[in-house]
């Protein structure tokens, strides 16, 4: 009885262009109002759930750390200090004033230093009282301040010693690299402008 009821009403609609035409604009406006409605909410759902974009901070550059500043007449006074424990060359003593000494050195000023006027030869030789010195400091001055804030202190002086025979003196130019950094000032080099100190093993 339905198929017949349902059979009767589709040949009648296909009989019928009119009302077949009206039927197909109903329901593609249906179909196509649901598509609208499902856009619209998945529209929605993005809106929902997409996160706010935030505007990029910009990079703090921080300045650049300046140079510690370092007197002049500062560090020649540092030169003047440092170095009546670097050149003390009594027998007693001079072992405990060097170690003093190294203290306000970078390693690489200690090298230098120990290459120039403390080497293996004239320790021994000054412990075993084979050699006597002394060391006479005339004056320091500035020669030369650097970019970084470090400061080259030329030290003149007479250095005096005696192995065995008459005492010989020697003019030194010395020049120290005086640098500032969070713990004190610092001998970060040297150079020695003359000869080096002759050592024991040559008598």
């Amino acid at each position: 009885m339905l198929y017949e009821v349902i059979r009767e009403i589709v040949s009648r609609i296909a009989q019928d262009k009119v009302l077949m035409g009206l039927i197909v604009i109903l329901v593609l406006g249906s179909f196509w109002g649901g598509m609208q409605v499902k856009h619209g909410s998945e529209g929605g759902y993005d809106r929902e759930v997409a996160e706010p974009v935030q505007a990029e901070k910009p990079i703090e550059q921080k300045p650049a750390a300046e140079a510690p500043k370092l007197d002049g007449s500062l560090a020649c006074d540092f030169v003047k200090w440092w170095l009546t424990s670097a050149m003390d060359y009594s027998s007693s003593g001079a072992q405990q004033a060097k170690s003093k000494a190294f203290g306000w050195m970078t390693p690489e000023a200690q090298e230098a230093f120990k290459t120039a006027f403390w080497s293996p030869d004239i320790a021994a030789g000054i412990a075993a009282g084979r050699i006597k010195a002394q060391y006479h400091l005339a004056d320091v001055q500035t020669v030369a301040v650097n970019p970084d804030g470090s400061i080259v202190v030329c030290a003149n002086g007479t250095f005096v010693y005696q192995a065995g025979g008459q005492p010989t003196s020697q003019q030194m130019q010395t020049d120290y690299l005086v640098r500032k950094d969070p713990s004190g000032l610092r001998i970060a080099g040297l150079y020695n402008r003359v000869a080096p100190v002759v050592s024991s093993s040559t008598y």
